[in-house]
């Protein structure tokens, strides 16, 4: 697929590239599968998350994708991109474990297959992509990014285990202390 759409200007012919894989090899694997539904939950994960991704960009013809797409949407902002981007990944996925939860359930379906699930998800995506940019005001970025996100999981840090060199604390007495007692510290 790449091999035909290379130098296109044409967004859908890129945004075709990332899309269709997914629902081709769904349709390879039968009923019932468990394949993107599984993908969805591996995605909420951030740990799991970065190594697919990593992973996934290692790969040439992806990461050639995501340039002829880039080259395409050059006048985005780059956090516009990156925000679509995001929403295109989540559309992909569950629109796929939707579909394949349905097949699994024998109930119906928005797609007759997964060939025109792979159209519908271009066509969204595409719409997605070239929608207008709402402008935003100084003032109102201010109020709803007071902050920078802090990243996960370099600020959460896993609690270590109690140092040897402290000595635990000797039990409570159990029976009740005078004021006097307490005060000397005597048990």
């Amino acid at each position: 697929m790449l091999e035909e759409i290379r130098g296109s200007r044409e967004v859908r012919d890129w945004v075709a590239c990332p899309v269709r894989p997914a629902p081709e090899h769904l349709a390879t694997l039968g009923l019932p599968s468990w394949y993107a539904r599984f993908a969805v939950q591996v995605m909420t994960d951030p740990l799991l998350r970065a190594i697919v991704t990593d992973e996934a960009l290692t790969r040439e013809p992806l990461r050639e994708t995501l340039y002829g797409l880039g080259r395409c949407l050059d006048t985005l902002p780059a956090e516009v991109r990156a925000q679509r981007g995001d929403m295109a990944r989540q559309l992909i996925m569950h629109t796929c474990a939707e579909r394949e939860r349905a097949l699994a359930e024998g109930t119906s379906t928005r797609q007759p297959s997964w060939d025109d699930t792979a159209g519908a998800l271009t066509d969204a995506i595409t719409g997605l992509l070239l929608a207008p940019v709402t402008p935003r005001s100084p003032a109102k970025e201010a109020r709803t990014n007071p902050r920078p996100p802090r990243p996960w999981p370099a600020t959460r840090r896993p609690r270590s285990p109690p140092s040897p060199s402290r000595a635990p604390r000797p039990a409570p007495s159990t029976r009740p202390r005078s004021c006097a007692a307490w005060r000397s510290g005597a048990r």
